[in-house]
């Protein structure tokens, strides 16, 4: 017996309408939508930009690492035409031993959001100022035990 020509009408509505359901659930799925790490790559080259039109040479900041490893006090680094001039803990000359592996400057934050794209996981904050990444969490290896590190970074001022 062959359907009326009535319910191959209703039959195409039903199943027009399940496909558009099943379409509308896919922007559900994680994999639908921008990932972390693509949102901060995606970012990344107008914060630099940002970056470069303010044309900072000269500026202080304080960078601390988050992990599971033997240093993470706060360094206050003070940066001169580009280039790290000091690095202090509680006032006094950071050892080179304790800062090594740190980003110290702008350019070598941004190098660690692009070292950074295919972690399994990272999500990066910006000053929207300046342009800088001021939190980037990675999370290197899913499911992975103390792969994870984050470095933050506060007080930033330009020199005067």
């Amino acid at each position: 017996m062959e359907p009326s020509a009535r319910q191959i009408p209703a039959r195409a509505t039903l199943l027009l309408g399940a496909l558009t359901a099943l379409l509308a659930a896919c922007s559900l799925f994680p994999g639908a939508s921008v990932s972390p790490n693509d949102a901060a790559v995606r970012a990344l080259a107008a914060h630099q930009a940002t970056w470069q039109a303010k044309n900072v040479d000269d500026y202080t900041l304080t960078v601390q690492r988050q992990c599971f490893c033997p240093f993470t006090e706060p360094v206050v680094v003070t940066v001169m035409d580009g280039v790290v001039t000091g690095a202090t803990v509680d006032g006094q000359p950071a050892k080179p031993q304790d800062v090594q592996g740190i980003p110290k400057t702008v350019p070598e934050l941004f190098a660690v959001v692009t070292a950074n794209a295919d972690a399994a996981k990272m999500t990066v904050e910006w000053n929207e100022a300046f342009g800088f990444p001021t939190s980037i969490q990675v999370d290197s290896i899913e499911n992975a035990v103390d792969d994870e590190f984050g470095i933050s970074v506060t007080d930033f001022r330009p020199a005067s």
